[in-house]
């Protein structure tokens, strides 16, 4: 017995919607039978969650189930599309090893991700055109140099909120 089109439970989605960061969420949870067990919803509602058909086009993932599945998973797809639509960025600052918080060593670390940042540019930009390719190696090394920003952001954060010892001098 083949199995019919129309009843295939993933299709194509607009990315760059609500429905399309919902359907990634529940791919980055094992599916729509996984993402329903956890979410303890019937696969039918967690169908209707991502389905950006006009007959569920207002049906949307309750915030707390969002939230749910974003913890389990370790993938916050749906909280970085509404950061997205605000203009913002959502990043999770890489742990300093050995709870080392250094701030020199975070300095460094953002000036090595920005010498490569302008060293990509330079290169891609040599021909005066950014292929999609090149946008998506800047994009790479701009969040790399965010994501040092942020870990340095952190560590001086926990300096003046008391939680870090501060250094003698």
């Amino acid at each position: 017995m083949t199995k019919s089109p129309a009843r295939t439970l993933y299709k194509r989605r607009t990315h760059g919607t609500l429905k399309g960061a919902t359907a990634a969420l529940v791919e980055a949870c094992g599916g729509i039978k996984r993402a329903a067990e956890l979410a303890r919803v019937g696969r039918s509602q967690m169908h209707r969650y991502t389905d950006d058909s006009d007959e569920h086009a207002g049906v949307a993932m309750p915030a707390d189930v969002i939230a749910m599945l974003e913890g389990t998973c370790r993938t916050p797809c749906v909280t970085e599309y509404l950061a997205a639509q605000l203009g913002l960025l959502l990043f999770d600052p890489e742990p300093a090893p050995d709870g080392d918080d250094d701030v020199s060593k975070d300095i460094a670390a953002i000036a090595g991700h920005a010498s490569r940042l302008f060293g990509d540019f330079a290169a891609a930009y040599s021909d005066h055109r950014l292929s999609r390719a090149e946008a998506a190696r800047l994009l790479s090394s701009g969040d790399a140099m965010v994501r040092a920003y942020m870990t340095m952001r952190s560590d001086l954060a926990a300096l003046v909120s008391g939680v870090a010892p501060a250094a003698e001098g």
